[in-house]
This record gives C-alpha cells, structure tokens and sequence, in this order.
C-alpha cells in the first residue's frame, strides 16, 4: 500500500518568505510607516493639549492686568483688630471670600492683597497763605504689601499721631471745636500737583458729591486734618501688584471746560486707619485683590473654569461698589477666555484642513 506524502510544514507561508527576501525594502518601508502613523495618532493628541496649555497661559499672561485678575469691592466699617492682628478682620474677610468661590477659580488664585480707601475729600484750608487756583480733591488710603513697592527720599513714613488742629474757617465742621490729624505721605508727582510740601496741614471735609457722605446726616459728618510727613516714588508703577490703579503714583487731572480739578490719594501710616474710623461717620471703600496664576490654567478645564467665571459676573458683576454692605466683583476673565477659545478654534479649523489635504 502506497504512504501518501504529508504536505511539507508551513507550505502557505513560503511565497511570503520569497516574497521577504525579494521585497525587504518595500515591506520594511510599509512597515515604518505604520509605526510613525501609529506613533502620531497616539502623541499629536497630546501634543494638541501641551499647544493648548502653552496658548491660554499666553493669552491670560498678556492680556491686561486689570482683566486678567479678580478684585471684590464692598463698602464697609470693619473694626481693626488689635497689636499683630490688626488688620487680620479685613484679611479675614477677603479670605473668607475666596474660599466661597467655586473649586475651578480657587485653583487658578495665586495670591491675595487688599486695599483700603476713605471717601473723597476736598481741601477747605491750608497752612500755605496762597490760594490755590483750583479745585484739590484727596482720598487716604492703607494697602497691604506696599512698602518694597517705594522709596522715600524726603520727610519719613507716616505714623500715627495724637494732634488736632483748630481750622481757621469756623463753618468747617469739627468735634468740639478741632479735628483728628493723621499723618500721610505723597508720591512726588502728587505734591507737586497739588503744590505741598513736607510739614504742610492741610482741612479736609467731605466732597459735596460723595455719595458716601451724603448717606450720612449733615449733623454727624465732621472734617478731618492730614499732614504730610514724607514724599515717595514708586519703583515700578507698572508691577502686577498696583492692577493698573495708579492713584498712589499721581493726582488726576480733570478739566471740565470751566474749572481743572485734581484728584489726589495720600498714604495712611499701617494704624492710622483705625484713627479715621474713630474720628468719623464714613464708610470706606474695600478691596481685595486675587492675583490669577496663569501657570495653573488647564486648557482642558478652561469649559468649566470659564462658566464658573460667569456665574461670579453673573452674581456680583452688576453690583455697585458705593453700596454699603454689598459685594462686588471686577474682572475681565471671561472676554480673555472668549478671545482665546475664537482664536483656538480657528487654529483647529485651520489644523483639520491641512490635515485634509495631506
């Protein structure tokens, strides 16, 4: 009986192994190409989300320091604290705050200061016998953080003091007779607007269109004196800590067509606060400033990050500052993200048709 043969072991693979050994080349090529595309597939994703991080840190770095932040405003009269802790009641406020806002924002707060600031005063008397040809307004104001930030280079920092003064002008309002004197400094541009000097008293009463004085019955408002102490220059008025508010650096200058007026703020010495608190009615102004990390933005959690933002604006946008007891909230994030995600998705327009045409 004939043994059929067995058919040899792996016979279907032989074409392909001659095929191996005649097309190497061709078949090694396809087969880099494979792996590159698959590499690709798998990193370019990636690399999209990297692009992206890179572009929203570029977009919130470079937009202006005023919209890229986030300050509360509330009008208030928050008693101080007392030695190290004294200004630890309005810290505590602005923290408190912030600890209200949603996980996505919180993530982003890099750091936190605050400002405070007295309703506007308008000069009424000064110890310079020369009348002044206009109109001189000035607010006091204590910031946080503020003394690497100027150099003095006449008189010294203010400090608090026990002095009244008696104004000359007895339909000035004052308590018995006389009104609390504060020491202050000004930057040197301010005290050359408003022609001072160092050792100067100068009466201060509420301005007529204060809205903060005008809440407050004729009866009760009373006048309050400053002297200035000390001149200062900043050292870099356009540093991210002053947000684009340059009220320390120089008086405003506003002319109505009739009259020029200027508008001045003075530096407070760290305790006179609480000295204007006790002397007067007013409210003040409050503002806690919450500095944006843009290192810490995620472009991939910029939906959520960015309906956050909203809402805020939603909630305490439309708010007036002048309210007493109400909070408000500037920022400009959310045309900063608006404008990043139109430029995003015109790069990614752009990306699909090139990848179209390859």
């Amino acid at each position: 009986q004939t043994r059929r043969k067995r058919p040899p072991l792996f016979s279907p693979t032989l074409p392909m192994l001659r095929r191996v050994r005649t097309e190497g080349t061709l078949l090694l090529t396809l087969a880099v190409i494979v792996l590159v595309t698959a590499f690709i597939a798998a990193a370019v994703p990636r690399l999209l989300n990297q692009m992206a991080d890179r572009g929203l840190t570029h977009a919130v770095s470079n937009a202006n320091v005023f919209q890229r932040n986030i300050q509360l405003l509330r009008t208030d009269r928050f008693e101080p604290g007392t030695g190290a802790d004294y200004y630890v009641p309005i810290d505590a406020y602005g923290s408190e705050f912030q600890s209200n806002f949603e996980p996505s924002i919180q993530r982003i707060i890099g750091h936190r200061n605050w400002m405070i600031n007295s309703l506007r005063f308008t000069v009424v008397e000064t110890t310079d016998t020369d009348t002044f040809p206009f109109l001189r307004h000035i607010t006091v104001l204590y910031q946080n953080e503020l003394d690497p930030q100027l150099t003095f280079i006449e008189g010294r920092t203010p400090q608090t003091t026990d002095e009244r003064a008696v104004p000359q002008d007895e339909s000035i309002p004052t308590v018995d007779g006389a009104v609390t004197v504060l020491e202050v400094a000004l930057s040197v541009e301010a005290a050359g607007q408003l022609q001072v000097n160092v050792g100067d008293l100068i009466i201060l009463s509420p301005n007529e269109d204060e809205p903060l004085a005008t809440s407050i019955p004729q009866s009760a408002q009373t006048a309050v004196g400053i002297r200035i102490v000390g001149l200062f220059t900043i050292n870099d008025p356009v540093a991210e800590y002053w947000l684009g508010d340059a009220q320390l650096h120089r008086a405003l200058e506003y002319d109505d067509g009739n009259t020029v007026q200027y508008y001045a703020t003075a530096l407070l010495a760290p305790e006179g606060y609480g000295s204007l608190l006790d002397s007067t009615p007013y409210p003040f102004r409050y503002t806690w400033r919450y500095y944006v990390d843009p290192e810490a933005l995620d472009a991939g959690a910029l939906p959520t990050l960015a309906a956050d933002v909203r809402r805020l604006d939603a909630e305490y946008g439309s708010v007036s500052s002048s309210r007493v007891r109400e909070d408000a909230i500037r920022t400009g994030l959310s045309s900063v993200f608006r404008a990043y995600m139109s430029q995003r998705r015109l790069a990614e327009a752009v990306l699909a048709l090139a990848a179209t045409g390859l």
